[in-house]
């Protein structure tokens, strides 16, 4: 991965300073939302559910005999055992790993596809300039479900061994890998359900080269197989995950939580095509609330326009879209943001618009396609700095200040 004497210094140089950041700006006491931690905790005695019904957990789902039932898809709570078996029961601090963890394989994914320079300005633009620092230093069990997503969809870019070469995407031809590719996107799905939305661009993948797609090209279908194996088994899971707690293979959990319908941005359901307009108007206009005095500006924990916190993707309009596989990542990357434009809320609390962040890593992995030398050589590292501040003044304003309105 690194080839040469002053990429190590820079990388290694830049990941320390990530770490550093990334543990200076966690949040202060550490997430009371933990129940990836008292899930994991049963899971460790062979139990999928809660004894108890902690007072400061509004989100769980009663059933007989007293148990508990945590409504999220539990892969965060897997992931936790290891921390928990080693002494370690802040979800802060293992969504702060994962978070530095994402850094280290973006590096790897985007490396192989461009330079090193351009490879390590666009990691520090998602793991900095993107809301992933305010989900990653935070914890809470909605921010982890995205951040662990987000390692399991880069590892399964990382696993194919993705590089460019005369305009198409070069993958392994191990048949293995393929199958392990598929298993890491299906456990980005058992951490956020919509993440399953990704497997449009690795479907893609498997047909890259393929000029004629004819029933007797072995080869590829026992890709296209293996990739789908693999997510079927999560598929699987998650299916008899729902028939233990709820006695119904369908995701119902959420309709279950306890007066969660009668609250009054759900009155069309959890999902509902009319909440449409309402999530696109927001990702595209929401401005933080203006003052005539200092600090003239406050973060909206409801959350602001996408392009307003990280404004470096705007240049997405300006990638190569003559590229197959370009199309194929931002199709995917809208695919997986579609479900939380039809959610009865925006995502709050959040600095940002977090349904919008796995969307956001296809949309950045494809600006190292633009071909306007002036765009990608002096705006995008304007645009890139500019990204950071603004989150920066986010975290800044919202956790040490304590500045921020709804």
């Amino acid at each position: 991965m690194l080839t040469n004497q002053k990429e190590k210094i820079v990388f290694i140089f830049s990941l320390l300073l990530v770490g550093v950041v990334y543990f200076l700006t966690q949040i202060k006491p550490q997430t009371p939302y933990n129940y990836f931690i008292l899930l994991a905790k049963q899971l460790m005695q062979g139990k999928i559910y809660l004894d108890t019904n902690p007072s400061w957990l509004n989100e769980l789902i009663p059933a007989a005999s007293g148990k508990w039932y945590v409504v999220y898809p539990p892969m965060p709570a897997i992931i936790a055992v290891p921390f928990i078996k080693f002494g370690i029961e802040s979800q802060t601090l293992i969504s702060l790993v994962f978070g530095v963890l994402n850094f280290i394989i973006l590096y790897w994914v985007l490396h192989r596809l461009y330079k090193w320079k351009l490879a390590l300005g666009l990691t520090l633009a998602f793991i900095l300039g993107t809301n992933h620092w305010y989900l990653a230093t935070e914890g809470s069990a909605w921010y982890i479900s995205h951040i662990t997503a987000i390692t399991f969809i880069l590892i399964a870019f990382l696993l194919l061994k993705i590089r460019q070469k005369n305009d198409q995407l070069i993958t392994t031809n191990k048949m293995t890998l393929w199958f392990l590719s598929g298993l890491t996107i299906g456990a980005a799905y058992w951490s956020r359900l919509p993440d399953i939305l990704i497997l449009p661009f690795f479907i893609f993948l498997t047909l890259n080269k393929t000029k004629q797609i004819k029933l007797k090209n072995i080869f590829l279908w026992q890709k296209l197989a293996l990739l789908l194996i693999g997510v079927v088994i999560f598929v699987t899971l998650n299916f008899i995950y729902n028939y233990l707690r709820f006695n119904t293979f369908s995701d119902v959990g959420y309709t279950k939580i306890p007066g969660v319908l009668q609250e009054r941005w759900y009155t069309s359901g959890i999902f509902s095509l009319s909440y449409l307009p309402r999530n696109i108007r927001f990702i595209l206009t929401k401005f933080p609330p203006s003052f005539s005095q200092f600090p003239f500006a406050k973060p909206s924990l409801e959350g602001m326009a996408i392009w307003l916190t990280s404004p470096f993707l705007l240049l997405t309009l300006f990638v190569n879209w003559r590229k197959k596989w370009v199309l194929a990542l931002i199709f995917s990357g809208i695919a997986m943001i579609i479900p939380g434009f039809l959610h009865g809320t925006v995502g709050f609390s959040q600095f940002g618009y977090r349904f919008a962040l796995e969307g956001s890593l296809c949309f950045l992995i494809s600006l190292g396609t633009i071909k306007n030398k002036k765009i990608l050589q002096i705006l995008l590292p304007i645009l890139i700095i500019l990204s950071i501040g603004i989150n920066f003044w986010g975290i800044y304003f919202i956790r040490y200040l304590h500045i921020w309105s709804l």
